[in-house]
C-alpha cells in the first residue's frame, strides 16, 4: 500500500487541523503542513476540503490527479481504524450538501465543477498507465 500524503483546503482552526492530524497520524498516513502556504504540495495523494472551490491545493489536486475528499473520510476512517476507499468520500455532485458556498469568492460553482475531481483523478491515472507502458 503506497502511503498517503494529506493536505487540507478551507480550514483556520488550529483545534480541527490539530484534530485531522492526529488522526491521520493514528492511521499511517502523513499530513503536509501546508499551513503557511496555500499552495498544493507535490506528492500529496489526498486534499480534504471543507468545500470545493477553486483554491490552489485543489487546483494542484485536479492538476496532479489527487484525491480530493469530503472531511467525512478522515472522520469514517478513524472509526473503521483503516484509511477506507475513497471513492464514497470523493467531492461530486451528490457531495454538495457539504457545500456551504463556492468558496473563495462566495460565488456559485456551477454543477461541471463537482464532477472534475473523479473526471481529473481519471485522466492522469490513465495518462500515467500509457506513459509507464511507453517505457517499458
Amino acid at each position: 500500500m503506497n502511503r498517503k500524503l494529506f493536505l487540507f483546503s478551507g480550514y483556520n482552526q488550529k483545534n480541527v487541523i490539530n484534530e485531522f492530524k492526529r488522526q491521520i497520524k493514528a492511521l499511517g498516513g502523513v499530513y503536509f503542513d501546508s499551513a503557511q502556504s496555500e499552495s498544493f504540495v507535490k506528492g500529496a495523494t489526498h486534499v480534504i476540503c471543507k468545500r470545493l472551490g477553486r483554491t490552489q491545493k485543489v487546483l494542484g489536486a485536479l492538476a496532479s490527479g489527487a484525491w480530493i475528499l469530503t472531511p467525512d473520510y478522515i472522520s469514517a476512517c478513524e472509526k473503521a481504524g483503516r484509511f477506507l476507499p475513497e471513492q464514497k468520500y470523493e467531492w461530486s455532485v451528490k457531495s454538495r450538501k457539504h457545500q456551504t458556498n463556492g468558496g473563495n469568492d462566495d460565488q456559485p460553482l456551477p454543477l461541471y465543477f463537482y464532477s472534475a475531481p473523479k473526471r481529473c483523478r481519471r485522466k492522469v491515472s490513465s495518462s500515467k498507465a500509457e506513459i509507464g507502458r511507453a517505457h517499458v
